[in-house]
């Protein structure tokens, strides 16, 4: 599952009609030979080596409740009409009116249910040229990653070389299903917890082993510390009691409590639950 990353997901995030985040470019031709259809054989150049960038063929599926970041998955029904786009300025076709097109063009986001480009053949320049304006969103390619395929989409020669056939499809091209985001959303979700509870788990051996620890006795054994860190659906699914008992315990272990507040918290981390809480509060007095 290709998932975006923090940063790729934030030009989504942080997209709104008056800041657009995807990257564009304008490129300006000479004049075509005549009797040429520009936008036929620029449209047919190109489907032909859509596969050779994956980002072309690929579009956004979201997470349910928005749990994770979206992923990326492969379009099968890609709608060239409304990726290529065909257009003309008026006459004369001045460098002006042009830059104003293209600012027009710039200014409308584009469609999340497809791919995240589009490409605009604009012909009617003063001359008799022709422009190509590409836009394609940031969160799929990045500036550097544009112009690197460039190379590949465009070509130097008006006879350029035929595109590699494409490879066949992977076994599991398929969108994911609602289940498998939420699935693969909700244990990366708890990684990180499941990461420091295994980290507290082997400090507690470590002073354990040293004669050092401390829950209600020198060297007194912990096997469900170690347990509740294989778990960490265990610890972080307590009882709402225990988390608003957390500030208490921590205050008593400083040495604020009294005595009969010392016996009741050796009463309380026989529980599995608490002694987990406790064992996260010691790491939290530990680091301040």
């Amino acid at each position: 599952m290709d998932r975006l990353s923090a940063l790729d997901a934030s030009f989504l995030y942080g997209e709104t009609p008056e800041s657009p985040m995807h990257v564009a470019g304008l490129a300006i031709f000479g004049p075509a030979p005549a009797d040429t259809d520009i936008f036929a054989m620029f449209r047919d150049h190109l489907k032909s080596r859509l596969h050779l960038v994956p980002f072309f063929e690929r579009k956004l599926a979201l997470a349910p409740i928005q749990l994770d970041h979206p992923v990326w998955v492969h379009d099968d029904n890609l709608d060239l009409d409304y990726h290529f786009r065909h257009t003309s300025l008026p006459k004369p076709g001045t460098q002006e009116q042009l830059e104003t097109l293209v600012a027009r063009l710039h200014m409308i986001l584009l469609d999340r249910a497809r791919p995240l480009w589009q490409y605009y053949v604009i012909e009617g320049l003063e001359g008799g040229g022709f422009a190509v304006y590409i836009k394609m969103h940031h969160a799929g390619i990045d500036g550097g990653a544009g112009m690197a395929a460039l190379p590949i989409i465009f070509s130097t020669s008006p006879h350029p070389e035929r595109a590699p056939l494409p490879s066949p499809p992977a076994k599991d091209s398929r969108a994911p299903e609602i289940f498998e985001l939420i699935s693969d959303s909700y244990a990366k979700f708890f990684q990180p917890t499941a990461r420091v509870l295994r980290i507290l788990a082997r400090s507690r051996q470590g002073n354990r082993e040293s004669g050092t620890a401390r829950y209600g006795g020198p060297g007194e054994s912990s096997p469900h510390a170690a347990a509740c860190a294989e778990n960490a659906f265990q610890c972080v699914t307590v009882q709402p009691a225990v988390v608003r008992d957390l500030h208490s315990l921590s205050s008593r272990r400083k040495g604020g409590g009294s005595k009969a507040d010392e016996v009741e918290d050796k009463r309380c981390c026989d529980d599995d639950q608490c002694r987990c809480i406790a064992a996260l509060s010691r790491a939290t007095e530990g680091a301040s």
